[in-house]
């Protein structure tokens, strides 16, 4: 059996960058803050590509929180996001 490990909300409580190098989880999440906000708050869209990337590439998988709504799903899948978690979606 395989346990998988994901932290929550690793940028929402302002967790140091300098954590991620040790952390040894499978994936991360973002919070469903940036993800409700990200059609109608251009910062919220800019903030998480970087963190769909620098997550990428330390070799984590990506979960978007909060994802509710069809535009969301395509628009983090754009993005690079793998997983999604929602109200009433699930995608993988």
């Amino acid at each position: 059996m395989r346990v998988v490990i994901t932290p929550c909300d690793w940028l929402l409580y302002s967790v140091s960058l300098s954590l991620l190098k040790h952390l040894t989880v499978d994936c991360l999440k973002i919070d469903k803050y940036f993800i409700h906000d990200m059609l109608t708050d251009r910062e919220a869209l800019i903030l998480i590509s970087p963190m769909i990337e620098l997550d990428h590439s330390l070799g984590y998988g990506i979960v978007a929180e909060g994802v509710e709504t069809a535009e969301q799903l395509t628009t983090i899948k754009k993005l690079g996001c793998e997983t999604a978690q929602g109200f009433c979606i699930v995608s993988r």
